[in-house]
């Protein structure tokens, strides 16, 4: 289950971003990533996938600047509009979306149980996710969204 995740992850993201959110994502490299976001703010968004004898953690962690133009387009406000509790709801929505994206392609017997989104509230450093194995990283004109997959 994970390597199909991990192939089909880009193309599930960039499908929810540019449908739901109107964003654009382009993927990056970790070292060029890992230079642009010193002192750079990001929200984590977590999901289990749970499947017989398996689990899949993906872990979002969304730049600030990203999170708050995705709420935006998602609410159809301005940016300014926008407060913190909405930008929240907002990242929570779109890891399920992707989440679910992943179960359809990954599991045609319907047997993955999907968790519930999972919000740490405090806003971490760039330097400190760049670190952490299995690494994603998107860019976009708003801001970048690193993707980590963990699984057994």
């Amino acid at each position: 289950m994970l390597e199909m995740t991990r192939q089909n992850l880009r193309k599930v993201i960039s499908n929810v971003l540019e449908n739901m959110f109107f964003i654009f994502i382009e993927s990056v490299s970790a070292r060029e990533c890992a230079r642009d976001l010193a002192g750079v703010n990001f929200h984590q968004v977590q999901i289990l996938l749970t499947g017989p004898q398996k689990k899949l953690n993906l872990d979002f962690f969304f730049q600030i600047s990203l999170a708050e133009q995705m709420a935006a387009n998602f609410l159809g406000v301005e940016i300014c509009d926008v407060n913190n509790s909405q930008v929240l709801d907002v990242l929570k929505e779109m890891v399920n979306m992707v989440a679910g994206g992943i179960v359809n392609l990954c599991d045609p017997d319907g047997i993955i149980v999907l968790g519930i989104p999972d919000i740490t509230e405090k806003v971490l450093s760039g330097e400190r996710i760049i670190l952490k194995n299995e690494i994603n990283c998107y860019g976009s004109d708003d801001g970048y969204l690193l993707v980590r997959c963990l699984g057994n």
